[in-house]
């Protein structure tokens, strides 16, 4: 049997699976508390691995391994190192204070340090997750190309309903059961795959002798503009997602302020590890594969292997459980994403202006509206890198500053978080915009817009937080 049909038969049995998990996690749910935080009840192996599973996802294992196939070790500046950095920080800076606060959203948290209006203006920032989700959306329709190739619109189409039927089904419950079962499964399967890409292409230090000069530069100091460049994406990756929803809500979910502390500072520690697994696969995909092949590197890789390699029979139903890992580990971000949004949405922006009656209800309906939203952004054609960098570009620009100066100081209040939220925001959208009208138009500046966006949003909320305090004298 062709691997092809193996990976269909294994494909499904899988989704049964997940789907039977999401059903016993609805039997589980009472109230929203344990719909969107899981009835504040996980262990460490379970707030860990939940957190694992929501970083990594296609940014990490498909993304990040197409950009370092095509740019060499410098883009590891966003993935794996910022982001497996931000997992550290929060377990060090954020997780037990923010736990402590009793929340269930991390929007809750500007209501209640800030006000009504912080917390309304916090809650634009979810929605950079739809290009998060998006990201998340092309990676699994790539892989469904290469083997099966169904048109990528199709692979869409179908990782979104999947995705949002077995989130919607159990919330929380379901996100963290199923995380549980697929990180394991990413673990082996990525093992795996890196021995067998060692055995099949030559050792890392052959590897290294065939890479050009330019691709084993991990920190680019050739001149100020490039290092810059270098210093915004790891900035991005490392404080981007600080203020993230999806992280706090998995802080939040944890047994107490102490295991959520540590199941951060675990994920992060596992994350820096293992995200070296698909940055070598990158590499290696550069000198192996044809100029005209540097997309999908590692669903290639694998096909590779499975179909042209000298390796045995044996290889075959090792390279379908290599794939149902990567399938596994971009499906635990995508319900993560939209469990996310669909909960600020509804907690955040929906209930504090209209009494719902049934709030469970009302977040299911939107984790199918996100879903639906997050396909038209996956068909807008940007590439999964450029969606995760402005994903995490726009949570570092507007809500990192009030929310680390929020949790550590009482000076600043509701105008101080909105205004720096505000102008945080309008910087990176300008930037967007430009993007699409005038892609030149920031080409020649010297230090990068989120840059300046955070610079921005940190002065603005000291200067009017002094207004506010010198105006609360009088």
């Amino acid at each position: 049997m062709d691997i092809k049909h193996w990976f269909a038969l294994s494909l499904s049995g899988y989704l049964i699976l997940i789907f039977w998990i999401a059903l016993r996690g609805k039997a589980q749910i009472e109230e929203l508390e344990d719909y969107i935080v899981a009835g504040r009840s996980m262990t460490l192996f379970m707030a860990s691995a939940t957190l694992f599973g929501t970083w990594f996802g296609a940014g990490t294992l498909l993304a990040a391994a197409d950009e370092i196939s095509n740019v060499g070790l410098s883009a590891m500046a966003i993935e794996p190192i910022g982001a497996g950095l931000c997992l550290v920080l929060a377990g060090f800076l954020l997780a037990k204070p923010l736990w402590n606060a009793n929340l269930l959203t991390l929007a809750d948290f500007y209501r209640v340090r800030f006000g009504s209006k912080a917390e309304f203006m916090f809650s634009f920032s979810t929605f950079t997750y739809f290009g998060w989700i998006a990201a998340q959306l092309v990676g699994v329709a790539g892989i469904l190309n290469v083997f099966f190739e169904a048109p990528i619109w199709l692979g869409i189409i179908c990782t979104a309903s999947v995705a949002t039927a077995y989130t919607m089904l159990g919330g929380m419950w379901s996100v963290a059961k199923t995380d549980a079962i697929q990180i394991g499964l990413l673990i082996l399967g990525l093992i795996v795959l890196s021995g067998c890409v060692i055995v099949e292409f030559g050792s890392l230090s052959s590897l290294w002798n065939k890479l050009p000069d330019s691709k084993k530069i991990v920190i680019p100091t050739q001149d100020l503009k490039a290092f810059m460049g270098w210093s915004n994406l790891l900035l991005i990756g490392m404080l981007g997602n600080l203020p993230g929803s999806d992280l706090m809500q998995r802080v939040f979910a944890a047994k107490n302020a102490d295991i959520a502390k540590k199941a951060c500072i675990t994920a992060g520690c596992a994350y820096l590890i293992l995200g070296t697994l698909p940055v070598m696969m990158g590499l290696y995909g550069s000198v192996h594969l044809t100029d005209g092949e540097l997309n999908q590197i590692v669903s290639k890789l694998i096909a590779h292997i499975a179909h042209d390699s000298q390796l045995g029979l044996w290889i075959k139903p090792i390279m379908v459980i290599t794939l149902l890992a990567l399938i596994s580990a971009v499906l635990s971000t995508l319900d993560s994403a939209m469990l996310t949004t669909a909960s600020v949405i509804v907690q955040n922006i929906i209930i504090p202006r209209k009494k719902i009656a049934e709030p469970i209800k009302a977040v299911r309906y939107c984790v199918v509206l996100v879903g639906a939203v997050s396909v038209c952004f996956a068909f807008a054609g940007r590439s999964a890198f450029e969606l995760i960098e402005g994903s995490y570009a726009m949570t570092m620009a507007g809500p990192l500053a009030p929310l680390v100066l929020g949790v550590y100081f009482k000076f600043g209040g509701e105008w101080a978080a909105t205004v720096s939220l505000t102008l945080g925001y309008l910087t990176i959208f300008i930037e967007t915009v430009a993007s699409f009208v005038a892609p030149t138009a920031f080409d020649g500046w010297l230090v990068p817009l989120p840059f300046v966006a955070l610079c921005l949003s940190t002065c603005s909320y000291l200067i009017v937080g002094y207004i506010e305090a010198q105006s609360a004298k009088k």
